[in-house]
């Protein structure tokens, strides 16, 4: 149980507005296939964090979402200028969970093999470090963030080391006792039947199915 998902989202919180909260984790990789939920699960985080805060009890769970169009909105050229404004605006944030969507290629795994990179393969080590700027200032700002990647395998590897992400975490199809859970929420009778039948599906696809059923 303490290993599923909501356990740790809840574990996070918890820890985050604990008196330890200066040992807890506020930055996540979040990986796996399309449609395996990320953005839901970046969403419950989100009404998770600081909740019990006296300076964000009485507000809506806030969640700001980057994707790679807001880094380069201005031209593969401009890149490193939208990521030094993106991130300066993130400095004056408080109480918010952000959440990086399909960053893929702003932290690809660099190929010293390749002679003729690409000007976002030479934005990577400038990325790091703002992430690691970013993950130091998450106690003292009440932020969390979080990275979302169909390809973890892709990611440049010293994202994953310490001081930029606390923990890469495997975001998967639901399983057999999820499964189970999403029918029961529906009502339906036959449900061991169903939930073998939809086996591998994503739970958009689930839900969709249960309510067609």
């Amino acid at each position: 149980h303490g290993c599923r998902l909501h356990s740790r989202i809840a574990r996070m919180a918890r820890n985050a507005q604990g008196e330890d909260y200066k040992k807890a984790k506020y930055s996540l990789v979040l990986h796996g296939p399309p449609g395996s939920s990320k953005t839901a699960v970046a969403q419950a985080l989100s009404a998770e964090m600081w909740k019990t805060s006296s300076r964000w009890a009485r507000q809506e769970p806030r969640l700001v979402r980057i994707t790679p169009a807001d880094f380069t909105r201005m031209g593969e050229d401009r890149v490193d200028a939208e990521a030094r404004l993106i991130f300066d605006l993130l400095s004056h944030v408080r109480g918010v969970t952000i959440f990086f969507d399909e960053i893929d290629d702003l932290l690809r795994r660099r190929d010293a093999r390749n002679v003729s990179l690409r000007f976002l393969d030479m934005v990577v080590p400038a990325m790091l470090n703002r992430l690691a700027d970013l993950r130091d200032a998450c106690p003292r700002q009440e932020i969390c963030f979080l990275l979302a990647t169909n390809f973890v395998e892709k990611i440049e590897p010293a994202l994953l080391r310490e001081g930029r992400i606390d923990q890469a975490i495997p975001v998967v199809y639901p399983d057999w006792e999820s499964r189970l859970a999403i029918i029961d929420d529906h009502g339906l009778a036959d449900r061991e039947k169903i939930a073998a039948g939809m086996a591998r599906w994503p739970f958009l696809a689930i839900d969709t199915g249960c309510t067609e059923i």
